[in-house]
């Protein structure tokens, strides 16, 4: 809905301000923060203008790791979203209205569409309503956000190097990831349709752990069904 707009940027720091990526830098990115030489500084101390645009200029304490790579790029992705000007002050924009200015008639549509629209909302909800151990609505929702430690996330945070074992640990077959662990791996599709043989359900699995609850959330009556497919993960993971 809104976006901060960095102009002169006078007022506006770079790690501390929350002005890109919906959370301030320091927080998101610790280790880089920790690695940045003067703490305190500006929007527009971190770079320069050239004929080309605004060009980042960032001086490090020291040289990054191999496996701190992917942290780096990251950040550097999302300061390719920040919107810089060269002249004006730093202000707020509303993004819900072509002029960029609030009304009361975008600010009801966006709010609306916000409610009705999200269904990640009604899924955490169904989610901790379920009778279960918190611990296990804790692993769902890592599972809903692939912050399960599989191969493939491990690779893309440099743990596990080149040459190391990556493929599914039931089935040898394909790279380890949240889905295929979950709906792709032979042997867990096993379980998936003998679960839904039992109740003489016909059903395709969807493409990701939060259709898949929702499909389950409204496939049968009672919390009882979520029960079992929380188990069923539990069990995977």
């Amino acid at each position: 809905m809104l976006e901060w707009r960095i102009g002169s940027s006078r007022h506006t720091r770079f790690w501390e301000d929350c002005w890109v990526g919906g959370e301030c830098l320091q927080n998101k990115f610790p280790r880089l923060f920790i690695n940045w030489e003067r703490k305190g500084e500006l929007v527009r101390d971190m770079g320069s203008w050239s004929l080309e645009g605004w060009r980042w200029e960032f001086k490090w304490r020291r040289e990054w790791f191999d496996w701190e790579l992917s942290v780096v790029e990251e950040f550097l992705n999302v300061l390719a979203n920040a919107n810089i000007a060269n002249q004006g002050e730093d202000h707020w924009l509303w993004l819900e209205d072509s002029s960029s200015m609030d009304s009361v008639k975008s600010t009801y549509t966006a709010l609306y569409d916000l409610r009705v629209g999200s269904n990640e909302i009604n899924i955490f909800k169904s989610l901790w309503q379920i009778k279960i151990p918190h611990k296990v609505a804790f692993l769902l929702w890592r599972v809903f956000y692939d912050r399960i430690p599989t191969k493939s996330n491990l690779i893309r945070r440099g743990i596990i190097i080149d040459g190391g074992d990556t493929l599914c640990i039931f089935y040898h077959e394909m790279l380890e990831d949240t889905t295929h662990l979950l709906f792709s791996c032979r042997v867990i599709h096993l379980i998936w349709k003998r679960w839904f043989e039992i109740f003489d359900i016909n059903s395709t699995l969807p493409r990701s752990a939060q259709e898949h609850f929702w499909q389950c959330a409204h496939g049968l009556q009672g919390n009882w069904w979520q029960t079992g497919w929380s188990a069923i993960v539990w069990a995977i993971f």
